[in-house]
C-alpha cells in the first residue's frame, strides 16, 4: 500500500525507510533521534560522578545554560519522579529501586535545600578561583556558578550587617571571614579597579 507524503505523490513502501521526507521514515528518524539525544541512566550517572569528583557533591545547579545544564535538568527530573513515587503517583520518568539505591549510595539528595555547609561552598569557591584566578563570582542568572554567585553575594550582605552590628542573613564567623580574606575574597566589588565585570 502506498504511503503519501503530506505535499507530494505516493511513495512506494520500499522507499519509506530510505526517503527522509516520508512520514513513516520521519517518525522513525525522530524516534531514533529522541532516543539518542536522551542519555541512558548509566551515562548520566557517570556525568554526575564526574561532577561530584570536581565539586565534592551531587547538588548540580539547574541552569539555563552552561556545561552542566543537561545534567542539572536530569537531576531535577529524578527528584520530580522520586516525589511522585513517594506519593504513589505515576512518575514522569521510570526510576527503578536499584537506581534510587545507586544514587543514594553516591550521596545524591532527593531534596536540595540551601543548607550546604560553609566548607562545601568554600570548596566550590576554590574550584572557581582555580579556573578564573579570582573569587569575584558574578551573581548572574546563567552559567554553572549561579548558586555560588548568590552565596558570595549573601556573604557580602551578611558581612555588611555584621559591620553595622546587625543580625546577618547568613552565619559568618571570624574564622570564616579570615579564611575568605586569605583566599582573596573581596567584601565589596564596587571599589575594584579590575576588568572583571560583576553583575
Amino acid at each position: 500500500m502506498p504511503i503519501h507524503d503530506e505535499d507530494g505523490p505516493p511513495l512506494d513502501d520500499r522507499d519509506a525507510d530510505h526517503d527522509e521526507d516520508g512520514n513513516e521514515s520521519m517518525l522513525a528518524k525522530c524516534a531514533q533521534q529522541g532516543r539518542s539525544a536522551i542519555k541512558s541512566f548509566d551515562q548520566s550517572f557517570t556525568d554526575l560522578m564526574g561532577f561530584k569528583q570536581k565539586f565534592g557533591h551531587c547538588d548540580v545547579p539547574r541552569t539555563k545554560s552552561g556545561e552542566y545544564q543537561s545534567l542539572g535538568k536530569w537531576c531535577s527530573a529524578l527528584r520530580m519522579s522520586y516525589k511522585k513515587i513517594q506519593k504513589n503517583e505515576t512518575p514522569p520518568n521510570k526510576l527503578p529501586q536499584e537506581n534510587i539505591r545507586q544514587l543514594e549510595d553516591a550521596g545524591f539528595k532527593w531534596s536540595v535545600s540551601r543548607s550546604r555547609t560553609f566548607d562545601e561552598w568554600y570548596a566550590e569557591l576554590m574550584e572557581y578561583k582555580e579556573e578564573f584566578h579570582h573569587c569575584n563570582v558574578p551573581k548572574s542568572k546563567c552559567g554553572g556558578y549561579q548558586s555560588l554567585g548568590i552565596w558570595c553575594n549573601n556573604l557580602r550582605t551578611s558581612y555588611k550587617k555584621i559591620q553595622k552590628s546587625e543580625k546577618p542573613h547568613r552565619k559568618l564567623t571570624e574564622e570564616h571571614i579570615q579564611q575568605l580574606e586569605d583566599a582573596g575574597f573581596k567584601w565589596s566589588l564596587m571599589s575594584q579597579s579590575s576588568n572583571v565585570k560583576v553583575y
